[in-house]
């Protein structure tokens, strides 16, 4: 596909062409610099433009090109109601075998664990290899189930290669010794191999056995505040919250509580406990900012109703 064809493409898909943008899409997977989260930036928005008439199947393209998912959600088939999850059953009713995957995860998102093990199995039947990520994660947390860290480990191995967070996840397997005892330099390299693959969590947690020095690493906080910068840039709220931190406390880079604040008030947005309180704090002290006591309740409050014990502690004395 040539410039002149790709910018006719884009043309259309401008104009809500849902075909033109499935060709973008399917270009992004098969060229050979592929970018899979041009991919499905491209299908979802294809999905939405047609989706009564040609409903995208997001899943069986992942499945079928192979690439990478840096984030396990790109798998979920959208489903706008009851009779949308209705049209799935029917479809593998009919024969549509990709389709039990994504009746499996909207399942699991509903929290109908019982009917989500069973397709998530079924879906390993037809050999749809996302199954094994939330097959995993049930398996860690408990959920439909008791907890199995082996079998989690298992299903998370069996897509490390292409799901990003089942890499993160072997790595807090093994960082918290959850088979038996811990293996520092096993989670760390895990770590590594998932932030290749595209996880904010692992960019993030990494961030914090340097900025603590766990996992046998030394303190270094100059690679902390790196790693937090990486995860910030796709809005991981824990890492801005950090990132505040590291500017409060001079941490890997220069003190600047106007800075701190930004950062603070960036995760507070995004319903981070912590940063709530720490955004309050500022404002109650006046660090960054002028003091404003009915802003630093307001955000005490917010924090507390989240279960921050400090923000709860805070209120006591601010009122």
């Amino acid at each position: 596909m040539n410039k002149e064809e790709l910018k006719v493409l884009e043309e259309r898909s401008a104009k809500g062409d849902s075909e033109a943008t499935n060709l973008l899409a399917n270009y992004h997977i098969n060229t050979s610099d592929s970018d899979s989260n041009k991919a499905f930036e491209l299908f979802s928005l294809a999905n939405k433009q047609a989706f009564e008439q040609e409903k995208v199947n997001i899943i069986k393209a992942y499945s079928d090109s192979g690439i990478v998912l840096n984030s396990p959600l790109a798998t979920v088939y959208v489903i706008n109601s009851k009779e949308d999850e209705k049209t799935l059953v029917d479809n593998i009713n009919k024969g549509h075998t990709h389709d039990i995957l994504s009746l499996a995860i909207v399942y699991y998102e509903e929290k109908k664990y019982t009917l989500a093990l069973e397709y998530l199995n079924k879906a390993l039947d037809q050999k749809l290899f996302q199954a094994h990520y939330y097959l995993g994660l049930m398996n860690y947390f408990g959920l439909g189930k008791t907890i199995d860290y082996l079998q989690a480990r298992n299903h998370f191995l069996s897509v490390n290669d292409k799901v990003a967070e089942a890499t993160y996840y072997l790595g807090l397997i093994e960082y918290n010794g959850f088979l038996g005892k811990t293996n520092f330099p096993a989670a760390l390299k895990y770590f590594n191999e998932a932030i290749n693959l595209g996880s904010q969590n692992a960019t993030y947690f990494l961030g914090v056995c340097y900025y603590y020095g766990r996992g046998g690493l030394a303190i270094n906080y100059v690679k902390a505040f790196e790693l937090f910068s990486q995860a910030a840039k796709d809005k991981n709220p824990e890492a801005l919250n950090f990132l505040g931190v590291c500017y409060f406390y001079g941490k890997g880079v220069t003190l600047d509580y106007k800075a701190a604040l930004f950062y603070y008030n960036q995760a507070a947005n995004l319903n981070n406990a912590q940063a709530l309180y720490n955004a309050g704090y500022c404002y109650q002290y006046g660090y960054g900012t002028n003091v404003d006591l009915a802003k630093a309740k307001a955000l005490y409050q917010k924090s507390a109703s989240l279960g921050n014990n400090n923000a709860q502690n805070a209120l006591k004395l601010i009122n």
